[in-house]
């Protein structure tokens, strides 16, 4: 580590060489991705004009986290920077082969899909990487503040990426935001090189990768306040998140009637108000009760995504998103601040691995979101994925009572 002695300040992290140069592989990574979904969605809604094949696309680029364990798996064994360039460098090849296919006019719905499921493993991967890796970087009393800033990092493309992707669709057409989406990922290459002596994983004792799945499988289990969040994670991802990624993209279109830059504008209101969420967590610091804000903020969230989901006011409905980032931020930042801190460096990839698996419901949710969307319409669909959500929250708080104690 660069840094011996914490000193305080909502930027603390960015003290450390290595880190400054993975955040911003961080930002160029969220970047892409939120490029990558804009474009895929609105290429398939105009395609096929069905919700159902929109969510079946969104669906195929989450099923790649159900192999977070196992990455996560890996993570704990092998050099984390090398498995992130190798990561990285997939994205490049992938969104090279959808930027040939658009400029060409030759993609097809099935193109599409092997191109979400291509995303879908290498953003799998990433994930418990990037989490783990995180931990490497910085010094323990400022894990909170590298987690919440690499938050702010992701929520400053959640607002720029939609809302630039969605203009640029109308100025260039989505074979133009194809290829900057090939340079974004191939800059955040560039960017992960940049870091030099990062620590090497000599701490994990050997043995074949179904041991240490098995290894994780019963921390996991002895620990009730990590499983309880992990809980969490799947209810947020089951029932909150598809909202934004299937059925966003319908309301705006549909009931709202604001084309490609007013759907990027409504997800850049979501990216305002959770990059306000996560540097208020940032500011924080080492705090508190975050268990406490992680839940009342995850079941507020709830409430908030009902009302979005019947609004037929395009401000309402970029206010009301803009409270669901938020609320978002606080919870899911808060969540990965506790993972890490309550468990040992040597677990670390594993138990970001499972929250990595954690994902996985979004494909099914999407799914189910895109059917009752299709078949009530997405309001309604939006309103029974945020009662669910706010209920589930609920019940894990009652039922776990270490959690409220954690943190």
């Amino acid at each position: 580590m660069e840094v011996s002695e914490q000193k305080g300040g909502i930027l603390a992290s960015l003290r450390y060489r290595n880190y400054r140069y993975f955040w911003i592989a961080t930002m160029l990574a969220s970047g892409g991705r939120w490029m990558e979904a804009i474009v895929l969605s609105w290429l398939v809604l105009k395609m096929t004009g069905s919700p159902f094949l929109v969510g079946l696309v969104v669906a195929c680029r989450w099923i790649g986290y159900g192999l977070g364990p196992i990455f996560g798996a890996w993570a704990d064994r092998y050099d984390r920077r090398k498995l992130l360039l190798i990561v990285t460098s997939s994205s490049v090849v992938y969104s090279f082969v959808l930027a040939i296919l658009t400029a060409m006019d030759l993609i097809q719905l099935w193109h599409a899909i092997l191109i979400a499921l291509a995303a879908s493993l290498a953003h799998g991967f990433d994930y418990p990487l990037r989490y783990a890796f995180t931990a490497d970087l910085v010094d323990k009393p400022v894990l909170s503040n590298a987690v919440a800033l690499s938050t702010v990092a992701i929520d400053v493309t959640a607002i720029l990426g939609p809302a630039v992707a969605g203009l640029l669709i109308n100025v260039i057409g989505t074979d133009g935001v194809t290829w900057i989406l090939t340079g974004n990922y191939a800059l955040n290459v560039l960017v992960l090189y940049m870091i030099r002596n990062a620590p090497k994983i000599e701490k994990v004792s050997e043995g074949s990768i179904w041991k240490k799945l098995i290894e994780g499988a019963r921390y996991i289990r002895s620990n009730p306040p990590i499983f309880a969040l992990l809980a969490m994670a799947f209810a947020y991802n089951q029932f909150e998140f598809p909202l934004r990624y299937a059925l966003v993209p319908v309301i705006a279109d549909k009931i709202l009637n604001v084309g490609a830059a007013g759907y990027g504008f409504i997800l850049a209101a979501s990216g305002v108000g959770a990059l306000i969420g996560a540097t208020i967590i940032a500011g924080l610091g080492d705090f508190r009760h975050k268990a406490w804000l992680c839940i009342v903020s995850s079941i507020i969230v709830g409430i908030a995504a009902g009302a979005f989901s019947n609004s037929t006011s395009y401000p309402l409905s970029m206010g009301l998103m803009g409270c669901v980032g938020l609320l978002e931020a606080i919870g899911m930042t808060t969540m990965a601040a506790l993972l890490l801190l309550l468990t040992p460096s040597e677990m670390q990839g594993r138990v970001m691995g499972v929250r990595s698996l954690a994902i996985l419901p979004l494909a099914t949710g999407s799914l189910v979101a895109g059917a009752l969307a299709s078949q009530f319409g997405a309001p309604t669909a939006g309103t029974i994925n945020a009662s669910l959500q706010l209920l589930s929250m609920l019940i894990i708080a009652v039922l776990v009572p270490s959690l409220r104690k954690s943190g």
